[in-house]
């Protein structure tokens, strides 16, 4: 994935590019979370480089706290792994362990990345990952999304990630990719609307599977 993002980033093969979207939905924002944390991203500064992840079963977390059904976070006592990676960063594996804790935080902390939930994405079944470190989570994957955003507003350099809710659309790629909310993000980065002006075109790499970077 660096290899393939980095000729995407090239302002020599491609002189007029101006923005790179690296986007999933599914397993595949799953895998964008956990690549805008260990990823190397693009390498010319003058790229700018988005993130937009959508309704993942799991998120990456960077501490080992987990929000209760009370709404406190806590340490959970009934799994012993919710806290290993891909869930947080006990026991990394060999990729990431190169990349070291103290960087993915800093990436995490620092890369713009949109994070995009389907406000009907509420199914406790199908492909939602019901382990017992998914399910420290939350229940679904709304509920996922939302304690997600309470973690990250428990580090106060973490400044680059937005959170917004997508109406009327479930567990759906097709739905979260052609809204509103996602459209404006990927062509304009505009969270909400704006005039009508012409959009940049970005290269868009779309992350369809799972996979750990």
């Amino acid at each position: 994935m660096n290899e393939l993002v980095a000729r995407a980033c090239s302002t020599s093969t491609f002189p007029e590019l101006h923005t790179v979207v690296i986007m999933g939905h599914s397993a595949g924002g799953q895998f964008v979370n956990r690549y805008a944390a260990g990823g190397a991203g693009c390498p010319d500064p003058a790229v700018d480089t988005r993130y937009i992840v959508m309704n993942p079963s799991s998120y990456l977390y960077l501490d080992p706290l987990r929000r209760s059904l009370a709404g406190d976070f806590e340490v959970p006592d009934s799994c012993s792994s919710y806290d290993d990676y891909k869930y947080g960063l006990r026991d990394l594996n060999t990729f990431m362990t190169r990349v070291g804790t103290s960087q993915i935080r800093s990436n995490l902390f620092e890369r713009r990345t949109y994070y995009l939930a389907g406000e009907e994405d509420t199914s406790t079944g199908g492909s939602l990952d019901t382990s017992c470190s998914g399910n420290t989570q939350g229940r679904h994957r709304v509920e996922r999304h939302d304690n997600y955003r309470e973690h990250m507003g428990r580090f106060d350099r973490w400044t680059g990630s937005t959170f917004l809710s997508v109406p009327g659309v479930g567990h759906s790629g097709t739905g979260m990719i052609t809204s509103e909310t996602a459209r404006r993000l990927t062509f304009r980065n505009e969270p909400s609307p704006a005039p009508d002006l012409p959009p940049p075109a970005p290269v868009l790499l779309d992350a369809i599977a799972a996979a750990s970077p």
